[in-house]
């Protein structure tokens, strides 16, 4: 039954609150005048061919996540036209669709389908939106343009295909009726049975039924337009739809092969059941941190950014619980706080009675989110070696815990940039922190040693996370 938990514990960490917010705040706004998508349309010109996208060569390819990060810094409410809007917010959903094959998630059905346009999620705008939200709530809800079903492909084979060129402002209206006379007239996709009177078309490019237009034709006019000149309005063909086939179209990145399970030595269970139950409390006290500093938050995106911190935090903490209920379920509840780690917690919550955001963000985010982050990628390198199984849930634990710390360290350097504190400060603040966190890892010396791990290697990994500005203060 362990497999059953583990999935049900992936689909929490990966359940997120994406939803569409009245407005967009990027951390660091790009000017409307300066948004293009010449990076995008020259990724689609060099690797994808008559639909077929090449994965292996766009893996390699930084533009990609250049262009992403681009998407990120838009506020897309401030672009000046709807056809600025709807350029914009198309290719962002491409975009997020070819780098959700790249992170690993495919559309199949049916825990796929959900995870690939449900809960895996895309920062635009500096907030994280997922594919469900880019179709649905923004360009289906607000452009109200029936062609976008031939414009937004999600990489299946019943897609439509991806063109090797981005949307262009300029040239919008000229593309999407491209898009959708290609679309609507491939056979693979759509076709029509003369004789008997009824075209199969694409469910996928329609929607639910709900959405499915009462009039077929004005939709698909494009498509019917000699047929409808031709007949009465009663004798329209009848609609009908073909199942869609959830297929990637693309060149497969990787042979997948058989894994083997774990093997965990008997001598080994407690020692990582007591490191599983540190990393439990750690997540514990990040989780009641984030939750109070959304309170303490004065811009909107911080305050949302705490928010999914503090439901992340919360969510490992479950899934280390799990852990260590199957390797030692004596040590689950019965472990107290390493005395560090609780020195540590009260003088975090001392700065959170004094609204000192910055000295939490220094304690939290940047030294404990880093020591977290340290221990999950010297943790993640052996579990590599046992050829552990779950290495997308490993993964998405640790690329979290390293958006905390980069969230962090960027709202400081920030602060220190519009002279709300200086490095000096933060040192001198961080020294207490630093010296706790030291004894938390010597504490933990006898547990790496028993499983043949070098504590001074994890010691010397913990220090390799700060930041430059918090190198001097290490060094003292």
């Amino acid at each position: 039954m362990t497999w059953v938990w583990m999935i049900l514990l992936t689909a929490m960490v990966e359940a997120g609150c994406s939803s569409v917010p009245e407005r967009f705040a990027p951390l660091d706004p790009l000017d409307p005048a300066h948004v293009s998508h010449r990076l995008f349309d020259e990724v689609l010109q060099t690797s994808v061919k008559n639909g077929i996208v090449n994965y292996p060569e766009l893996q390699a390819d930084q533009r990609l996540a250049a262009y992403l990060a681009l998407l990120n810094r838009v506020d897309p409410s401030a672009l000046s036209t709807d056809r600025d809007r709807l350029a914009f917010w198309i290719n962002a959903y491409n975009a997020c669709a070819i780098q959700g094959i790249l992170d690993g998630y495919s559309p199949k059905p049916y825990i796929g389908w959900y995870r690939f346009f449900k809960t895996h999620t895309y920062g635009i705008g500096g907030v994280q939106l997922n594919l469900s939200d880019l179709e649905h709530d923004i360009l289906r809800k607000q452009f109200h343009e029936p062609r976008i079903h031939s414009a937004i492909v999600c990489a299946s084979s019943s897609c439509p295909k991806l063109p090797s060129w981005a949307y262009d402002p300029m040239q919008l209206d000229r593309q999407l009726d491209q898009a959708a006379r290609a679309f609507i007239n491939d056979p693979t996709r759509n076709r029509f049975d003369r004789q008997q009177r009824i075209a199969y078309l694409s469910r996928i490019s329609i929607g639910s039924r709900r959405t499915l237009p009462r009039t077929p034709a004005r939709f698909y006019s494009l498509w019917l337009l000699s047929w409808t000149m031709r007949t009465s309005r009663a004798n329209l063909p009848r609609v009908d739809t073909t199942s869609p086939i959830w297929t990637m179209t693309g060149v497969s990145m990787v042979q997948r092969r058989r894994r083997r399970l774990m093997l965990v030595h008997a001598d080994e269970k407690i020692p990582i059941a007591r490191l599983l139950t540190f990393l439990e409390h750690g997540e514990r006290l990040a989780h009641t941190c984030a939750k109070a500093q959304a309170g303490l938050a004065a811009e909107d995106s911080q305050r949302r950014f705490f928010l999914s911190q503090a439901r992340q935090e919360a969510t490992h903490a479950l899934i280390f619980q799990g852990a260590i209920a199957c390797l030692a379920p004596r040590y689950l509840g019965q472990t107290p706080m390493l005395p560090a780690l609780e020195e540590y917690r009260r003088l975090l919550c001392d700065a959170l009675a004094r609204k000192d955001l910055i000295e939490t963000v220094l304690a939290e985010q940047v030294i404990l989110e880093g020591l977290g982050e340290a221990l999950l990628t010297r943790i993640e390198a052996g579990l590599v070696k046992r050829a552990a199984p779950f290495g997308r849930l490993r993964r998405m634990l640790l690329s979290q815990e390293e958006a905390h710390h980069g969230f962090g360290r960027r709202m400081l350097e920030r602060a220190m940039a519009d002279g709300h504190t200086d490095a000096v400060s933060l040192q001198r603040h961080s020294q207490t922190y630093l010296e706790l966190t030291e004894r938390m890892v010597l504490a933990l010396s006898d547990l790496f040693e028993s499983i043949d791990e070098d504590a001074k290697l994890w010691a010397a990994d913990v220090k390799s996370f700060l930041p430059p500005w918090l190198q001097k203060a290490d060094r003292t």
